[in-house]
């Protein structure tokens, strides 16, 4: 552990937990911040506000994070682990976030448009009103992901999964193909089973 940073925060305040995890994730080193998560077990780490834009934070575990509001952009992400996490508001845009997992995360409001979020793992994330304009979402896991609201304006969703997916008041324009691999169509909410029918025929949708 780098002189300085404390590994156990058993009798110190909250605030010395959060602020060695920033500054480990800043100077890139994960497994020590792996470490200090470890040893602070059962407490949740409030990285609420922090700006990481820019940084290499690939295959940290975020899992239980509070990341409310947190700014992510252009940051390398590619196989972070969010299960659970807060992210309600954050920035990610712009982002690789390839192989990420964000079970049952709440992403209500994220900011994923432009980013890279090829075979990500969304199953039960709370996605509502979030922007995933132009995002790439090839072979991403949605299944029974709330998508009410959001922007999925050009969008690539080429072999996802989107069973059971809520995708109520969801926007869509006509430059956005769908290509579906799903079974079991009637379990989509919020698209007319008309055009689901007729994007299996034609490959792809568009609306």
């Amino acid at each position: 552990m780098p002189e300085g940073i404390e590994t156990n925060t058993g009798g110190k305040t909250v605030s010395s937990y959060r602020n060695g995890a920033i500054t480990l994730l800043r100077m890139g080193l994960s497994h020590y911040f792996a470490d200090l998560c470890k040893e602070n077990s059962g407490k949740v780490l409030d990285l609420s506000g922090e700006n990481f834009s820019g940084l290499d934070l690939r295959y940290v575990d975020f899992s239980g994070v509070n990341l409310v509001g947190v700014n992510f952009t252009q940051t390398r992400l590619q196989g972070c682990d969010f299960t659970r996490a807060d992210l309600r508001g954050a920035q990610l845009a712009a982002s690789d976030m390839s192989d990420v997992k964000f079970g049952g995360a709440n992403l209500t409001g994220v900011n994923f448009s432009h980013s890279i979020l090829k075979k990500a793992r969304f199953c039960k994330a709370d996605i509502r009103c979030a922007n995933l304009f132009s995002a790439d979402l090839q072979y991403v896991d949605l299944s029974y992901a709330d998508l009410t609201g959001a922007n999925l304006l050009d969008a690539n969703f080429t072999s996802a999964n989107l069973g059971s997916a809520n995708f109520t008041g969801a926007r869509i324009n006509q430059s956005l193909s769908v290509w579906l691999s799903v079974k079991g169509l009637d379990c989509i909410r919020g698209f007319p089973p008309r055009t689901f029918l007729a994007a299996v025929a034609a490959g792809w949708k568009r609306e």
